[in-house]
């Protein structure tokens, strides 16, 4: 079920001493004092010395080729061979299951859950800008399994707000977060890929579901029917939103409605950044949410003094730099991702001294990897460049076991790579070094984190073709 995955969250009412859905980081992992908003830097500026930015010793490496023999290898171990009902494509496997006794990994019967399928897409997008002809194909049948998911009768939780998102699975609940990540997915196929009604359709029908059922404080909670959802502010579905509306108005400036998406993004930018949202910690990073306890503005909400986890930095700063590609002469949102992405990298428990980065796999690993892509395409400071490849050279080199395979660190199974309390336990997580004949087998290997590193391999090929001027 849901609750066992999505993100390590427990979804208890505002009334509950423990995290609520948004309070993503370790209960453990407090921080008091004053909210103070980061201080910008000069656009430009490299991003700071540390072990995050360690470049491995990784010879000749083909990038390209990495990457695309990984992403074909994870399409072909999870698509499924047989009909999943009510789909007319092969859906994906939600995860494999090891064989013992063949010392092999064996599809599971149940499909790929949403947020995973989430995963895959992006996966296969990024496989898509590398090599079309290959790739696009596959992604385009990834689209057209989304019409399994899409459940017209999902309720929202603001009266009078629309039905119908993307559910868990076939005729199952809709997530707000879930939408969110598909939505922004979606809305790079259209723009870079097939720009195409019907994926423009997939897109926003996703990103829709949230804009819609925004509470008086601009926020969600994690799904419809939450005790907590007039007092919620979930913030990933909402900055995920935001960011999708600035990179569409950069690329439509002339659309009717671009000025009104822009200014949707932009406030919500200013939103999360307002001191009483409570949202950003001492040491510049932000929690995953507040409770607020007004209706409407002023804003007034209390975080908890929840843990800070790397994902929710990482996408502030992705919104910041969607709205400044709709002006790139005014820098002040360029600075402010750079110093942002630079408080992250600074956060040592993250980045063990070994090498790789200890947090989630998807939201943190591969969201951290894609911000160091993506202001480096903004502002060709190699420095970014070195830290992604840092990243990515130890998952290559490292990461991977015997079977081909990445690790699992995804909250629910065990192995969720998300507290400060102990920096050195970094089984399960892209910090883990699982060379070796002798390590034992993982009992599964989920889609989810296999394409998140599918995601990461190849978006960093392109920017290594990129920057090798191919």
């Amino acid at each position: 079920m849901k609750s066992q995955y999505i993100y390590g969250l427990a979804l208890l009412s505002a009334a509950a001493a423990g995290a609520t859905a948004w309070q993503a980081g370790s209960q453990q992992a407090q921080e008091g004092g004053a909210v103070r908003v980061p201080l910008a830097m000069q656009a430009g500026s490299a991003p700071a010395a540390g072990p995050s930015v360690q470049t491995l010793d990784v010879v000749a490496t083909d990038y390209q080729a990495v990457a695309k023999t990984f992403l074909t290898k994870v399409h072909n171990a999870f698509i499924k061979t047989s009909a999943t009902p009510n789909s007319d494509v092969m859906m994906y496997a939600n995860v494999l299951n090891y064989q013992a006794g063949s010392d092999s990994y064996a599809k599971g019967s149940d499909v790929a859950y949403l947020w995973t399928e989430d995963n895959m897409v992006r996966a296969l997008y990024w496989g898509a800008r590398l090599d079309s002809a290959t790739y696009k194909p596959l992604l385009l049948t990834a689209v057209d399994q989304l019409d399994w998911y899409w459940n017209p009768n999902c309720a929202g939780s603001a009266p009078g707000a629309t039905p119908g998102g993307y559910g868990v699975r076939h005729g199952q609940p809709c997530y707000y977060d879930d939408n969110a990540l598909l939505g922004g997915n979606m809305l790079n196929v259209y723009l870079d890929v097939s720009l195409t009604q019907s994926v423009s359709d997939n897109a926003f029908q996703a990103l829709n579901y949230v804009d819609n059922n925004q509470n008086s404080h601009n926020g969600v909670s994690q799904k419809p029917g939450d005790p907590d959802w007039s007092s919620a502010f979930y913030m990933s579905p909402v900055t995920r939103v935001g960011a999708a509306y600035a990179r569409w108005s950069a690329r439509f400036p002339n659309k009717p409605i671009a000025p009104t998406r822009l200014t949707w993004a932009t406030d919500m930018f200013n939103q999360v950044n307002l001191t009483s949202m409570d949202l950003l910690a001492p040491s510049g990073l932000f929690r995953g949410g507040a409770t607020c306890t007004t209706a409407g503005q002023p804003f007034v909400c209390d975080s908890g003094n929840s843990g800070v986890l790397a994902g929710n930095s990482t996408g502030v700063a992705a919104l910041a730099l969607a709205i400044h590609k709709n002006n790139p002469s005014e820098t002040a949102k360029l600075a402010y991702a750079q110093t942002l992405m630079n408080t992250v990298l600074a956060h040592s428990a993250w980045f063990p001294s070994g090498g790789g980065i200890k947090q989630n796999a998807p939201t943190g690993g591969y969201a951290t990897i894609d911000l160091l892509c993506q202001i480096y395409l903004q502002d060709g400071n190699v420095a970014w460049y070195n830290a992604a490849k840092g990243l990515v050279d130890f998952l290559i080199t490292s990461n991977k076991d015997r079977y081909g395979w990445y690790a699992n660190g995804v909250p629910g199974d065990g192995d969720t790579g998300e507290t400060d309390d102990d920096p050195s336990a970094v089984a399960g997580t892209w910090a883990e070094v699982r060379t070796g004949a002798t390590r034992p087998a993982d009992d599964k290997t989920r889609l989810i984190t296999q394409a998140a590193a599918a995601a990461a391999l190849a978006e960093f090929a392109y920017i290594d073709r990129v920057k090798n001027g191919g």
